[in-house]
């Protein structure tokens, strides 16, 4: 059972909003809690598995950009499906935390069966199945999808997957969920945008340490391109120390993931480094002046560690020296005036 406010996802605001099917005619509360409810925050496919009359409660704490909400209702299932994902606006991760029920949690081929003090995430990009074994009482965190997978890309990875049991901040995690709506009561703006962060911080801590281990655990690629190797590679070309390993750690994915986000590409994650480097120093020697103080100074500065190193890339990927490419682009320079 999954619920936020829609409208609310990008206010920092402190807010408490209640839905409850009291009040409704007899044949009505299944009706009202499908149509009224559900689709009001996001689309998805509820089948009502209960014997008797179904009564259903929810309370949703807006804390800055995420939704935690309490939801107390008759047994039923909950399935996101393509129509619905087609129907959807905006994309959104849900944490599931059962407070005293069972429910089974499917994504993307896994399956987690959660207890109390459990919880797993989902996203509502893919598909996904809520099935509770009785009367649902838990807490459930809408969290927008850009928020987690700007901390860690690789995220839709670890779906599906009981953080408490899989992950040493998972249990850490669960408990933070269960306190957010007593610490919203004591919090102001400020307070709720760390809280907010802090959450995002954990759930990103857990879901890493899953997408880290080894070949096995995770049956599919993470969802890092190359693109975003890339990105990082360009944005950190003067780190002298800036390795595959490094990327992985500062992107929260694994080395192994970095060059398989690179396995379609002609070179390797080092060889990529250089010939931005190169490139980048090359520009600068026709920019600037051409000395040789020049030349190691722009080597130190785009990352190179030691000058041998510079000279056998610079002449691997331009076919010459840098005092040869220096004298090849004065030539042209000269022929050109002429």
């Amino acid at each position: 059972m999954i619920c936020g406010w829609l409208g609310r996802t990008n206010m920092q605001i402190l807010a408490d909003q209640n839905w409850s099917t009291k009040g409704c005619g007899k044949d009505q509360p299944f009706t009202y809690w499908r149509e009224a409810v559900l689709e009001a925050f996001d689309p998805l496919t509820i089948e009502n598995q209960c014997e008797g009359p179904f009564s259903g409660q929810i309370t949703a704490h807006t804390i800055d950009q995420i939704s935690a909400n309490r939801v107390l209702c008759s047994r039923h299932s909950v399935e996101r499906t393509n129509q619905n994902i087609a129907r959807s606006q905006q994309q959104y991760f849900y944490l599931l935390c059962p407070v005293s029920n069972s429910v089974n949690v499917k994504q993307s081929g896994r399956e987690a069966l959660l207890k109390h003090d459990d919880c797993a995430l989902v996203s509502s990009h893919d598909p996904f199945k809520f099935q509770f074994v009785d009367d649902i009482n838990t807490f459930s965190v809408q969290i927008p999808h850009l928020a987690l997978t700007s901390r860690i890309p690789a995220i839709c990875d670890a779906t599906a997957i009981n953080f408490s049991s899989q992950s040493t901040t998972g249990h850490a995690l669960s408990v933070f969920v269960r306190s957010l709506p007593k610490n919203r009561l004591r919090s102001n703006k400020s307070d709720a945008l760390r809280l907010s962060n802090l959450l995002l911080e954990l759930i990103a801590l857990s879901a890493g340490e899953i997408v880290d281990k080894k070949p096995g655990t995770i049956t599919h690629l993470p969802r890092v391109n190359s693109m975003h190797i890339h990105q990082f590679i360009q944005t950190n070309l003067t780190d002298p120390f800036l390795s595959a390993a490094k990327t992985a750690t500062a992107m929260r994915i694994s080395p192994r993931s970095v060059h398989l986000a690179l396995r379609g590409e002609p070179h390797s994650f080092m060889e990529i480094v250089k010939l931005y480097r190169i490139t980048r120093i090359s520009h600068g020697l026709i920019a600037g002046g051409f000395d040789g103080p020049n030349i190691s100074s722009l080597a130190f500065e785009w990352g190179f560690s030691d000058l041998s190193t510079f000279h056998r890339a610079f002449k691997k990927i331009n076919g010459c020296s840098p005092r040869e490419f220096i004298s090849k682009h004065l030539q042209s320079k000269k022929t050109f005036s002429q």
